[in-house]
């Protein structure tokens, strides 16, 4: 049923609008947007269940909203992400310069 709902929708959005203009100017006024739209909607009836189109309207208003995920959250999980990093960086360097001054010492007692 929503098949035949959806390819009448599809058909009348298309046809109806060329049959206003009746030329290929049709593509250049504000009712083409009449036509996609018509389009839009009468495809997703027809390609869509009954069950699918009532999950999408109820989805909308959440895609419609904002992401919770802005770029200040994001910037704050990256710093807490780095300060582990940074203190076995720390600890790193802290070791290797401290090998570095036996390495040296080294060399000149063995000079």
């Amino acid at each position: 049923m929503f098949l035949i709902i959806g390819y009448v929708v599809v058909l009348l959005a298309s046809l109806g609008t060329y049959a206003m203009h009746g030329d290929l100017l049709a593509l250049w006024v504000p009712l083409e947007y009449v036509a996609i739209f018509g389009l839009m909607i009468g495809g997703f009836v027809a390609g869509n269940s009954g069950r699918a189109m009532k999950a999408t309207l109820k989805a909308l208003p959440q895609a419609m909203k904002g992401s919770m995920y802005n770029r200040a959250l994001y910037m704050d999980e990256r710093t807490l992400e780095r300060k582990p990093h940074l203190t076995v960086l720390a600890e790193q360097m802290r070791d290797l310069i401290a090998g570095m001054g036996d390495i040296n010492l080294n060399l000149l007692a063995a000079e």
